[in-house]
């Protein structure tokens, strides 16, 4: 295992420079702002489903742009008013998939909130137009307008998903907690560094960390911002500028709640130098569990580790 440790201790130590914009954070209070005085209009429709002791209400949500954003709400109806309440992020590509699919949190104890990302594997659209330039991927949307970004629009709607959570009368507003993996834990990250309400956070295998050195290695979704470039290298400043706004290395310092994180160390998709890379900023109290064999999955051992966390986190557990 001396491979393994020196590897591990090449990555706690690794201390990435920022490349931000000098308006980078007055830009993401403004965007914060914006989402907090936004008035929330939602639609809440309760439905009939075969899992019984949960209530199941099919949300829309408008973002900031108007969009219609589809979401989960979703409540173990055997525990005590308020409980704590799970806003959970999905992966690339993937949707808010079903009510079942969220079955660990609602059996600890904890409501969840999960909505649809927008043009990627659910019901939500968007009211914005996004320029891709011939690119099919979503994240080459409107890729040189730094401030009109795909993921201006995706994460304010994942800002607001947070707001809607914390607007239900039957959760506790001061044990929110922000979840993903991938895409979702890059997400959750940031989602915590603009919110500071949040009180935990469980970022596993976060995506969106260190873009640079994710576009030059052309790993997952940034191979698509890497063939961008090479179709149209006068653009790749204005790209790169836009990328500096919405990467997590930016974010990772304004965390302040406990943050839980993962990483596996022969993950091809959110290398673990980017990972580190983002985590090594974190100020907060945090732990990262490294899974020396893992590659981007979260397995079930995992799963048990943030639950076992979340418990010993939380000041009260559910009342079940």
């Amino acid at each position: 295992m001396r491979l393994i440790e020196q590897q591990i201790q090449q990555l706690q130590g690794l201390d990435v420079p920022t490349y931000k914009e000098s308006d980078f954070d007055a830009f993401w209070n403004e965007a914060a702002s914006k989402v907090e005085e936004s008035p929330l209009e939602v639609s809440d429709n309760i439905i009939e489903y075969p899992l019984a002791g949960v209530d199941v209400h099919d949300l829309r949500f408008a973002g900031l742009d108007g969009t219609p954003v589809a979401a989960w709400y979703l409540r173990p109806t055997q525990v005590a008013e308020p409980c704590p309440v799970v806003v959970q992020f999905h992966g690339g590509n993937g949707s808010r998939d079903c009510p079942v699919d969220h079955a660990r949190w609602l059996l600890a104890g904890y409501a969840v909130v999960t909505m649809d990302f927008r043009q990627q594997g659910g019901t939500t659209g968007s009211r914005t137009p996004m320029d891709r330039h011939g690119n099919s991927h979503w994240i080459c949307g409107n890729l040189e307008q730094p401030h009109n970004h795909y993921l201006y629009h995706a994460w304010t709607d994942a800002m607001l998903s947070v707001r809607v959570a914390e607007t239900r009368p039957d959760v506790r507003t001061d044990q929110v907690i922000v979840s993903g993996s991938s895409q979702g834990g890059g997400t959750a990250m940031v989602a915590a560094a603009l919110n500071p309400r949040v009180a935990l956070c469980l970022a596993n295998v976060p995506s969106f960390c260190w873009w640079e050195k994710r576009v030059q290695g052309r790993t997952a979704c940034a191979s698509t911002i890497a063939e961008y470039v090479r179709r149209y290298p006068d653009a790749a400043e204005r790209v790169f500028q836009t990328l500096s706004y919405y990467d997590v290395l930016h974010f990772a310092d304004r965390i302040r709640c406990p943050l839980l994180g993962s990483c596996g160390l022969k993950d091809t998709s959110t290398p673990p130098d980017c990972v580190f890379a983002a985590f090594n900023k974190v100020r907060s109290e945090k732990r990262i569990e490294i899974y020396p064999f893992g590659g981007h999955e979260v397995r079930g051992v995992h799963v048990e580790k943030e639950l076992a966390w979340l418990r010993s986190h939380l000041a009260v557990d559910a009342a079940l």
